[in-house]
C-alpha cells in the first residue's frame, strides 16, 4: 500500500509523518493529531521493525479517526476502528493486487 506525505479529508490537509518515538511510549503504533491535521505512525516498536502489513493497517486505522471526526462521529471507538482498519486493508490489498502488472 502507497503511504503518502499527505491526504485531504473534506478540503483539511493532514501531515502523514513516520517518528519512530512519537507513539511508542504509551504502546500504540500511532497517533492521531485531530487538531493539529498530523497522523504520526512508527516503524519501529521496541527496537524491531514492523511488518509492512501492521504499518498499513496503522495507518488506515490513524485515518479513521479523523474521517470519524470530520463527520462527527464517534471517533474514540477504538473497538470498531481496529475492526474497520483491518477489514479496510484486505479490501485495499484485493485491489492493489488486481492492478499489479504480470
Amino acid at each position: 500500500m502507497y503511504i503518502p506525505n499527505k491526504i485531504k479529508l473534506m478540503g483539511r490537509e493532514i501531515d502523514i509523518i513516520n517518528d519512530d518515538l512519537a507513539c511508542d511510549i504509551d504502546g500504540h503504533l500511532g497517533q492521531s493529531l485531530l487538531t493539529e491535521s498530523k497522523i504520526i505512525y512508527q516503524k519501529l516498536a521496541k527496537g524491531k521493525t514492523l511488518k509492512q502489513d501492521c504499518i498499513n493497517v496503522t495507518i488506515l486505522h490513524e485515518i479513521i479517526h479523523f474521517m470519524l471526526w470530520v463527520l462527527g462521529y464517534d471517533y474514540n471507538d477504538e473497538k470498531f476502528i481496529e475492526r474497520f482498519s483491518e477489514l479496510l486493508y484486505q479490501v485495499i490489498q484485493q485491489i492493489d493486487g488486481k492492478n499489479i502488472k504480470k
